[in-house]
């Protein structure tokens, strides 16, 4: 195994083992549904013990990287920006 494989192994136990279970970005198993969910449940619970909850505003386009399903077809040698590819 290459090292950096190995050092990411590493890397990924210590992030894992120090970042609260509801942190997704990028880890196995988590993914904007589970997120969702887990916000759902959480205003839930909160409403059910009397708490109150102004108002949410989630973007979760932000929160996760997009990319064009056409473009994902595409030959991964032709590096050509997709048309709908935004550069910010």
């Amino acid at each position: 195994m290459p090292s950096s494989c190995s050092s990411y192994g590493r890397i990924g136990t210590f992030v894992d083992e120090h970042l609260i279970p509801e942190q997704a970005g990028f880890r196995p198993g988590k993914s904007t549904t589970s997120q969702v969910l887990n916000l759902t449940q959480y205003i839930e619970d909160g409403y059910e013990e009397g708490m109150v909850t102004g108002v949410v505003f989630v973007d979760l386009s932000a929160a996760y990287d997009s990319q064009p399903q056409t473009s994902l077809q595409q030959d991964p040698g032709d590096h050509k920006r997709h048309p709908s590819d935004r550069v910010d």
